[in-house]
């Protein structure tokens, strides 16, 4: 998922199966997507949830070898990875009458880590150029410059990697183009949601 002009990945995040209802993205009907009350389910589920420890990094990486989506494990240990949530679960569902716990108490034996969380920082890339500036061979020239300057930009920030959402009609034609510089075409679908 991309939030705005500096994104953050949202890495193992699962929906509950059973929800009330769904909503479809228009213009894909193969986007289905199921909508539920937070609250609602946060009163229903015995879970707490916490920051992220070292002492959970064996857990993190069980869930996701298993996952085996192939993309490498985040760095939790780089400034970039902005939040690190983990879920304890204890495997039981709340009984009606059953008295919720503290939040705040320690975990029991009967806990573990099923679910985490990682936000990682990254940077949405834009260009703006004026099309009527010069002959196109005179703006790519131009734009190849550019390029290396916000390059050597984002490498002295210290960040890992830049994204650039190109405009359907001319994602074809300067995707290539971007290719040739290194840039790769990402096969999984991005989302993205306003916070808050």
């Amino acid at each position: 998922m991309e939030i705005g002009g500096a994104g953050m990945h949202l890495l193992a995040f699962l929906l509950p199966e059973s929800v009330s209802s769904s909503v479809c993205i228009s213009g894909s009907k193969d986007l289905v997507f199921s909508v539920f009350s937070v609250r609602s389910v946060l009163k229903s589920v015995p879970v707490h949830i916490r920051e992220y420890t070292p002492s959970d990094l064996v857990a993190l990486r069980r869930m996701h070898a298993a996952q085996g989506f192939g993309y490498p494990l985040p760095d939790l240990e780089s400034p970039l990875c902005l939040s690190k949530l983990v879920l304890e679960d204890d495997g039981e569902e709340k009984e009606s009458g059953r008295e919720e716990a503290d939040p705040n108490s320690p975990r029991t034996d009967s806990s573990r880590v099923t679910m985490a969380i990682l936000q990682r920082l990254t940077a949405e890339t834009y260009l703006l150029h004026d099309p009527a500036a010069g002959t196109p061979r005179r703006r790519w020239k131009c734009f190849l410059a550019l390029h290396e300057a916000a390059r050597d930009a984002a490498i002295e920030l210290g960040l890992d990697d830049v994204q650039a959402f190109l405009p359907p009609p001319i994602a074809r034609a300067f995707g290539r183009r971007l290719a040739r510089l290194g840039w790769a075409h990402d096969p999984w679908p991005c989302f993205s949601r306003r916070i808050p």
